[in-house]
């Protein structure tokens, strides 16, 4: 994991395994882990977040505001993994919950193939947590995209995903499945978004009304401004719990 700093003289990176180191030598073929790398020269806009083995973020500071991007490794589908699967979960939608900012983009090894158990836990928890799996509106669910190939069994399955806030799903300008490398059996996901790192001209007002609110110049946005208010709205909206009342 080291190794990722030397990768690129521009770059530094962080990475963590999801090997158990103590237990001694292994064999076989090393599996899991997760690492970000980001250019040196907006280190100091950003900062990691370590959350486990197979949870690792990102959040940088732009002129959109914060960005949290998170790295994520999820334990293989099968039964026995099943109940852990679910927790892990859970932890991304707590973590989404406490996340100070509507821009999320959450990447990475999610083992859920499509139309198994797996796929429908993690459409329940992008539902219930106002996120869109990026990758399958992107290719669309009934194309040919996959991301991994078991050269045992000779077969293909999209089990790589870029799962993004609404704010986040508007910014993004292109994505791409890149050719298989020869080190790995999985095919890395690209993705690029649209983010004004330097700041412009604000369209906001320096003067306040009556409330001390700062007031907006609509004039002046543009649409991706408009979209992500749009996205932000919504948001909100949906976070909003109505009471009820019989008449």
């Amino acid at each position: 994991m080291p190794l990722l700093k030397t990768i690129h003289p521009e770059f530094d990176g962080l990475g963590i395994s999801s090997m158990n180191s103590e237990i001694g030598i292994v064999s076989g073929r090393p599996y899991g882990g997760i690492g970000i790398l980001w250019k040196k020269s907006i280190s100091e806009a950003c900062t990691i977040q370590r959350y486990d083995s197979r949870l690792l973020g990102l959040n940088i500071c732009t002129s959109e505001g914060k960005f949290c991007i998170i790295n994520v490794y999820l334990p293989f589908q099968c039964y026995d993994n099943y109940e852990n699967y679910c927790n892990y979960l859970g932890n991304i939608s707590a973590i989404i919950t406490e996340c100070d900012t509507s821009n999320i983009v959450i990447a990475g090894d999610y083992n859920a193939a499509l139309n198994t158990p797996f796929e429908d836990e993690l459409l329940a928890m992008c539902d219930k947590s106002h996120l869109v799996i990026s990758d399958i509106k992107w290719f669309g669910c009934v194309s040919d995209t996959c991301t991994y190939f078991s050269a045992s069994h000779n077969t293909t399955s999209w089990l790589d995903h870029i799962i993004c806030s609404h704010n986040a799903h508007t910014m993004i300008t292109d994505m791409h499945v890149h050719p298989l490398p020869p080190s790995s059996d999985h095919h890395p996901l690209g993705l690029t978004l649209s983010i004004n790192t330097v700041k412009g001209q604000p369209a906001v007002n320096t003067q306040k009304n009556d409330d001390d609110q700062p007031l907006f110049n609509w004039h002046k946005a543009q649409e991706s401004d408009l979209d992500r208010y749009r996205s932000q709205t919504n948001i909100i909206m949906l976070s909003l719990v109505c009471a009820h009342v019989r008449i």
